[in-house]
């Protein structure tokens, strides 16, 4: 039976977790990938949780140039919050729901936007991450 010498499988394992984790310049968060059409927007009310530090979905979608709502459910009694970033993912939050703690339920008013790929995060774990698709 063959196997891989150890510094080709620590070297294979390096690329492969290089690859499934993107940061922004600086490192602040990781990098949300662009989603496809699996991310389709579905209408102006969205919904989405925190729960085990993780949120429940890493896509969102809107059309563009229409207001929407997001209902944000920290589902635990750690603070979270949800914000969109802009199209760069950097910079300062586009709209934000606030870190609060849970449980606790808080609507976003938001929108229009332009079209395009944007980010969604919890400002208070860099983990939290996901797209959000403007079509």
């Amino acid at each position: 039976m063959s196997t891989l010498p150890t510094w080709a499988a620590a070297t294979a394992t390096a690329v492969l977790l290089a690859a499934c984790s993107g940061t922004t310049e600086g490192g602040d968060h990781p990098r949300a990938a662009p989603r496809g059409a699996e991310c389709s927007p579905s209408g102006p009310s969205l919904s989405i949780s925190a729960k085990n530090n993780l949120f429940d979905t890493d896509c969102l979608a809107v059309a563009a140039g229409e207001k929407f709502t997001v209902a944000f459910d920290n589902d635990e009694d750690v603070p979270h919050n949800f914000a969109i970033l802009p199209r760069s993912g950097k910079g300062e939050a586009l709209f934000d729901t606030g870190v609060f703690n849970g449980p606790e339920v808080r609507n976003l008013e938001a929108g229009p936007l332009e079209a395009g790929n944007y980010t969604f995060h919890c400002v208070v774990h860099p983990n939290m991450v996901g797209s959000f698709v403007v079509r």
